[in-house]
């Protein structure tokens, strides 16, 4: 099976960008990286406001963008479409989106958080720069390359053990999503992803 890198798509002009978690959480973001239930930690449902340096930036779709590395915001459509695919490592956190004028634009959206990262990343073939304070994980990526055979083929979302940042997709989910036609999303083949590009 191939597998693609999934990613915000940036090229948006009309995109909402949704920034600045609630305070209770802001300093303990890194939790998402774990890859572990977080429910009794999340306030709920959490506020997130659009970004006002974006300020023409209103439109909300269904993979949303945001500013904040490692998480990924979805539409009710996009999570109703992980769960008929059988995504059943996610675990969904409900948020609302504030706009540009504070008051309510979606309380349709959510988190999925990722649950049971994979060590799949070839360390010997793939082109990257370990994290300084980290030096076990990843803090960018020129090139990835996987060891699929690490991969279990009921798997269609996850994240890399040692770059939990990167969310990796099955050409199954990949299929569904297209056929469906939602946008806010790209697909990358690894052996192209440069995370600087996205």
């Amino acid at each position: 099976m191939r597998y693609f890198v999934f990613v915000q798509d940036d090229d948006l002009d009309d995109a909402a960008v949704l920034t600045k978690p609630p305070a209770q959480i802001e300093d303990e973001l890194y939790r998402f990286d774990e890859g572990v239930p977080l429910r009794d930690w999340f306030p709920s449902p959490a506020a997130f406001p659009m970004n006002p340096d974006f300020p023409k930036g209103r439109k909300l779709y269904p993979l949303q963008a945001t500013t904040i590395t490692g998480i990924l915001v979805v539409s009710k459509e996009l999570r109703a479409l992980f769960e008929e695919v059988g995504c059943d490592n996610i675990e969904y956190l409900p948020i609302s989106i504030i706009d540009h004028r504070k008051k309510l634009a979606s309380a349709d959206y959510c988190i999925a958080n990722v649950l049971h990262p994979i060590d799949a990343m070839d360390r010997e073939r793939s082109i990257f720069d370990n994290n300084a304070i980290l030096p076990t994980r990843v803090s960018g990526v020129e090139k990835l390359v996987l060891l699929e055979d690490r991969i279990p083929p009921s798997r269609h979302i996850f994240r890399l053990t040692n770059a939990p940042q990167f969310f990796i997709v099955s050409e199954t989910l990949k299929k569904a999503i297209t056929s469906k036609k939602l946008g806010g999303m790209l697909f990358v083949p690894p052996e192209e992803f440069d995370d600087a590009l996205y």
